[in-house]
């Protein structure tokens, strides 16, 4: 569900997304990412639309890192790495 924060109305619905746990917004490509954590994946969206334009494969390391994957046609993958962990402060090993 996608909502107006200043109105309160709804705007759209990325559909497709089960158990989602949070969102990213790059406004410079025009692509919102949203987790959906019952099938491991992440949705990339259009901002303008809210349809679905490719599926990332994400798997879950430790508490401090993921890592996500393209379909086959794009090839790539990202590992991400938190900068401290919250409760200790310190940097993950």
């Amino acid at each position: 569900m996608v909502v107006d924060e200043n109105e309160g109305r709804l705007l759209g619905e990325v559909t497709g997304i089960r158990g989602a746990h949070g969102t990213a917004i790059a406004l410079s490509s025009g692509h919102g990412f949203a987790t959906s954590g019952n099938d491991q994946s992440i949705v990339m969206f259009d901002l303008k639309t809210f349809k679905e334009l490719a599926r990332m494969f994400s798997l879950n390391g430790d508490a401090h890192s993921s890592t996500s994957s393209m379909p086959r046609r794009e090839r790539s993958s990202r590992t991400s790495r938190s900068a401290a962990s919250p409760s200790t402060g310190r940097r993950p090993a």
